[in-house]
Protein backbone atom coordinates (compact mmCIF):
# COMPACT_ATOMS: atom_id res chain seq x y z
CA UNK A 1 0.00 0.00 0.00
CA UNK A 2 1.37 3.36 -1.06
CA UNK A 3 1.92 5.87 1.77
CA UNK A 4 1.79 8.67 -0.81
CA UNK A 5 -1.09 7.73 -3.14
CA UNK A 6 -1.05 11.21 -4.69
CA UNK A 7 2.57 10.83 -5.88
CA UNK A 8 3.79 8.79 -8.86
CA UNK A 9 5.95 6.09 -7.24
CA UNK A 10 6.75 3.76 -10.14
CA UNK A 11 10.01 2.01 -9.34
CA UNK A 12 10.71 3.84 -6.08
CA UNK A 13 12.15 0.90 -4.20
CA UNK A 14 12.31 2.35 -0.68
CA UNK A 15 8.61 2.52 0.22
CA UNK A 16 7.58 0.13 3.00
CA UNK A 17 4.09 -1.33 3.54
CA UNK A 18 1.63 0.70 5.58
CA UNK A 19 -0.14 -0.74 8.61
CA UNK A 20 -2.99 -1.74 6.28
CA UNK A 21 -0.49 -3.32 3.86
CA UNK A 22 1.02 -5.32 6.73
CA UNK A 23 -2.45 -6.56 7.76
CA UNK A 24 -3.24 -7.48 4.14
CA UNK A 25 0.07 -9.39 3.94
CA UNK A 26 -0.81 -11.32 7.10
CA UNK A 27 -4.25 -12.15 5.66
CA UNK A 28 -2.55 -13.46 2.52
CA UNK A 29 -0.28 -15.58 4.72
CA UNK A 30 -3.24 -16.96 6.65
CA UNK A 31 -4.91 -17.86 3.35
CA UNK A 32 -1.76 -19.62 2.13
CA UNK A 33 -1.53 -21.54 5.41
CA UNK A 34 -5.16 -22.71 5.37
CA UNK A 35 -5.03 -23.59 1.65
CA UNK A 36 -2.00 -25.82 2.21
CA UNK A 37 -0.20 -24.18 -0.72
CA UNK A 38 3.50 -25.05 -0.64
CA UNK A 39 5.61 -23.27 -3.26
CA UNK A 40 8.71 -24.84 -4.76
CA UNK A 41 10.22 -21.44 -5.55
CA UNK A 42 9.56 -17.84 -4.48
CA UNK A 43 10.42 -14.67 -6.39
CA UNK A 44 9.92 -10.99 -5.64
CA UNK A 45 10.45 -7.60 -7.10
CA UNK A 46 13.45 -5.99 -5.37
CA UNK A 47 11.20 -3.13 -4.23
CA UNK A 48 11.06 -3.06 -0.42
CA UNK A 49 7.24 -3.04 -0.41
CA UNK A 50 7.10 -6.27 -2.46
CA UNK A 51 9.85 -7.98 -0.44
CA UNK A 52 8.16 -7.08 2.84
CA UNK A 53 4.78 -8.26 1.56
CA UNK A 54 6.43 -11.57 0.68
CA UNK A 55 8.32 -11.91 3.94
CA UNK A 56 5.28 -11.14 6.11
CA UNK A 57 2.94 -13.36 4.08
CA UNK A 58 5.30 -16.31 4.03
CA UNK A 59 6.20 -16.07 7.71
CA UNK A 60 2.51 -15.92 8.60
CA UNK A 61 1.93 -19.00 6.43
CA UNK A 62 4.80 -20.88 8.07
CA UNK A 63 6.72 -21.03 4.78
CA UNK A 64 10.47 -20.49 4.87
CA UNK A 65 10.83 -17.10 3.17
CA UNK A 66 13.78 -17.82 0.86
CA UNK A 67 12.97 -15.22 -1.77
CA UNK A 68 14.91 -14.69 -5.00
CA UNK A 69 14.81 -11.13 -6.32
CA UNK A 70 14.31 -10.32 -9.99
CA UNK A 71 14.30 -6.82 -11.50
CA UNK A 72 11.83 -7.92 -14.18
CA UNK A 73 9.15 -7.98 -11.46
CA UNK A 74 9.47 -4.27 -10.66
CA UNK A 75 6.56 -1.88 -11.13
CA UNK A 76 6.30 0.10 -14.36
CA UNK A 77 8.88 2.88 -14.47
CA UNK A 78 7.58 6.41 -14.89
CA UNK A 79 11.16 7.67 -15.25
CA UNK A 80 11.43 11.45 -14.95
CA UNK A 81 7.86 11.68 -13.60
CA UNK A 82 8.42 9.62 -10.45
CA UNK A 83 7.96 11.73 -7.33
CA UNK A 84 5.59 14.18 -9.05
CA UNK A 85 1.95 14.65 -8.05
CA UNK A 86 -0.45 12.46 -10.03
CA UNK A 87 -2.81 15.43 -10.26
CA UNK A 88 -0.25 17.29 -12.36
CA UNK A 89 0.46 14.43 -14.77
CA UNK A 90 -2.65 12.26 -15.06
CA UNK A 91 -4.74 14.99 -16.63
CA UNK A 92 -6.31 14.82 -20.10
CA UNK A 93 -3.38 16.88 -21.40
CA UNK A 94 -0.74 14.74 -19.64
CA UNK A 95 -2.32 11.49 -20.84
CA UNK A 96 -2.30 12.80 -24.43
CA UNK A 97 1.25 14.12 -24.12
CA UNK A 98 2.75 10.88 -22.82
CA UNK A 99 0.18 8.60 -24.55
CA UNK A 100 -0.44 6.71 -21.30
CA UNK A 101 -3.67 5.38 -22.80
CA UNK A 102 -1.68 3.52 -25.50
CA UNK A 103 0.46 0.39 -25.24
CA UNK A 104 3.55 2.29 -26.43
CA UNK A 105 3.10 5.53 -24.45
CA UNK A 106 5.63 6.34 -21.76
CA UNK A 107 7.19 9.06 -19.66
CA UNK A 108 10.67 10.39 -20.42
CA UNK A 109 13.18 7.69 -19.34
CA UNK A 110 10.22 5.49 -18.35
CA UNK A 111 8.61 2.35 -19.68
CA UNK A 112 5.58 1.70 -21.83
CA UNK A 113 3.04 -1.01 -21.09
CA UNK A 114 4.64 -2.99 -23.93
CA UNK A 115 8.05 -2.68 -22.27
CA UNK A 116 6.61 -4.04 -19.02
CA UNK A 117 4.79 -6.81 -20.88
CA UNK A 118 8.03 -7.90 -22.54
CA UNK A 119 10.02 -8.18 -19.30
CA UNK A 120 7.19 -9.83 -17.36
CA UNK A 121 6.56 -12.37 -20.15
CA UNK A 122 10.31 -13.02 -20.36
CA UNK A 123 10.33 -13.78 -16.62
CA UNK A 124 7.28 -16.08 -16.78
CA UNK A 125 8.53 -18.05 -19.79
CA UNK A 126 12.05 -18.39 -18.40
CA UNK A 127 10.78 -19.68 -15.06
CA UNK A 128 8.32 -22.05 -16.75
CA UNK A 129 11.23 -23.64 -18.63
CA UNK A 130 13.53 -23.56 -15.61
CA UNK A 131 11.03 -24.99 -13.09
CA UNK A 132 8.65 -27.07 -15.21
CA UNK A 133 5.58 -28.09 -13.22
CA UNK A 134 6.81 -26.48 -10.00
CA UNK A 135 4.61 -24.17 -7.95
CA UNK A 136 6.00 -20.65 -7.87
CA UNK A 137 4.91 -17.62 -5.86
CA UNK A 138 5.74 -14.20 -7.25
CA UNK A 139 5.47 -10.91 -5.35
CA UNK A 140 5.19 -8.06 -7.84
CA UNK A 141 3.12 -4.91 -8.47
CA UNK A 142 -0.31 -4.03 -9.84
CA UNK A 143 0.71 -2.42 -13.13
CA UNK A 144 3.36 -5.05 -13.84
CA UNK A 145 0.84 -7.86 -13.26
CA UNK A 146 -1.91 -6.03 -15.17
CA UNK A 147 0.46 -5.58 -18.10
CA UNK A 148 1.27 -9.30 -18.11
CA UNK A 149 -2.42 -10.23 -17.95
CA UNK A 150 -3.08 -7.82 -20.81
CA UNK A 151 -0.34 -9.42 -22.89
CA UNK A 152 -1.79 -12.91 -22.36
CA UNK A 153 -5.32 -11.69 -23.11
CA UNK A 154 -4.11 -9.47 -25.99
CA UNK A 155 -5.86 -6.51 -24.37
CA UNK A 156 -5.67 -2.87 -25.36
CA UNK A 157 -4.19 -0.32 -22.98
CA UNK A 158 -7.54 0.96 -21.70
CA UNK A 159 -8.54 -2.56 -20.60
CA UNK A 160 -5.20 -3.08 -18.88
CA UNK A 161 -5.49 0.25 -17.07
CA UNK A 162 -9.00 -0.65 -15.83
CA UNK A 163 -8.06 -4.11 -14.56
CA UNK A 164 -8.84 -4.14 -10.83
CA UNK A 165 -5.90 -5.58 -8.95
CA UNK A 166 -6.14 -4.92 -5.19
CA UNK A 167 -3.10 -5.06 -2.90
CA UNK A 168 -2.10 -8.63 -1.92
CA UNK A 169 -4.60 -10.12 -4.34
CA UNK A 170 -3.81 -13.43 -6.00
CA UNK A 171 -3.46 -13.99 -9.72
CA UNK A 172 -2.79 -17.53 -10.88
CA UNK A 173 -1.17 -18.44 -14.18
CA UNK A 174 -0.18 -21.73 -15.74
CA UNK A 175 2.23 -22.33 -18.59
CA UNK A 176 1.61 -25.44 -20.63
CA UNK A 177 3.52 -26.23 -23.81
CA UNK A 178 4.90 -22.69 -23.85
CA UNK A 179 1.45 -21.08 -23.65
CA UNK A 180 0.51 -19.07 -20.55
CA UNK A 181 -3.10 -19.23 -19.40
CA UNK A 182 -4.89 -17.37 -16.63
CA UNK A 183 -6.81 -19.24 -13.93
CA UNK A 184 -7.94 -16.14 -12.03
CA UNK A 185 -7.02 -12.49 -11.50
CA UNK A 186 -7.23 -10.30 -8.41
CA UNK A 187 -8.64 -12.83 -5.93
CA UNK A 188 -8.72 -11.33 -2.44
CA UNK A 189 -7.72 -14.00 0.09
CA UNK A 190 -8.76 -11.88 3.06
CA UNK A 191 -12.32 -11.93 1.69
CA UNK A 192 -12.33 -15.46 0.26
CA UNK A 193 -10.75 -17.36 3.14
Amino acid sequence: MNLTPDIICGQNNTITPTELGTEQSKALGEYLATSGYQPDQIYSSPAVRAQETGRISLQTAGIEPAIDLDDRLLEQSYGALEGISKDLIFTARGIRRYRFNQLTGKAPRGESIRDVQARMMDFIMEKAIEHGDSKIIVFSHAMAISSLIGKIRRSEAEDILRLPLPNTSLTQLNVDSGQPTIDFVGKLPQLDS
